[in-house]
């Protein structure tokens, strides 16, 4: 059986140096400053940024004089976020389907090209919501295709070729039924550089 997430903290321990460089990082990094538009509307005293990598996005978010926290399973990854942003972030290596802050800790919580690496994404939006105040609020940047392509990128994710820990692409239909799920609502999709959305949702709790 795959080890979705120790598959994952291998791949990004391994490309953490470079990680700016790889395709991982160039597709995260057209996405970056798309989601920190996206943070204005909403109240941000609280951000985490879930997935946070090296910690560029969170440089990013500065200008909001918010909070800042972020988690990664990449210990790696968090080492270079914390050489990056130093005491300006609370940083943990965590993993996604257990949180190490108390209830209702967040304004918002943002997650860039990191869901898909998520074996139970049930379990990691109901951490979300645990973690998140009353009306706080999820921006997720994540790769979208057309069903054929995407269907055939999902059989290869669960293929013994896929080491990455790449999960599994999802549809607007299976977001929107995750996320009800999971208790948010008012759930909006905007398609961003070709092959890209960003999910924003409300937890009402």
């Amino acid at each position: 059986m795959k080890n979705y997430k120790e598959d994952s903290r291998k791949t990004f321990d391994e490309m953490a140096v470079e990680y700016e460089n790889s395709s991982f990082g160039r597709m995260s990094g057209k996405l970056y400053d798309k989601v920190a538009l996206k943070v204005e509307h909403f109240r941000h005293e609280f951000i985490l940024d879930l997935g946070c990598g090296k910690g560029n996005l969170l440089e990013i978010l500065k200008k909001y004089k918010s909070r800042l926290y972020g988690a990664d399973i990449s210990s790696e990854m968090i080492k270079y976020a914390r050489e990056r942003l130093g005491n300006y972030a609370e940083l943990k290596v965590a993993d996604s389907e257990s949180l190490p802050w108390e209830d209702n800790s967040f304004d918002i919580i943002v997650c860039t090209l990191s869901f898909h690496h998520y074996p139970d994404p049930g379990k990691s939006l109901n951490e979300m919501k645990r973690v998140l105040r009353k009306n706080g609020h999820i921006i997720i940047a994540e790769g979208w295709l057309p069903a054929l392509i995407r269907d055939i990128a999902n059989l290869f994710l669960k293929s013994k070729f896929n080491k990455t820990g790449d999960v599994r692409v999802y549809s607007k239909y299976e977001w929107l039924n995750m996320l009800k799920s999971a208790g948010f609502n008012n759930i909006d999709f905007e398609k961003v550089s070709g092959f890209f959305l960003i999910i924003t949702a409300r937890i009402s709790k």
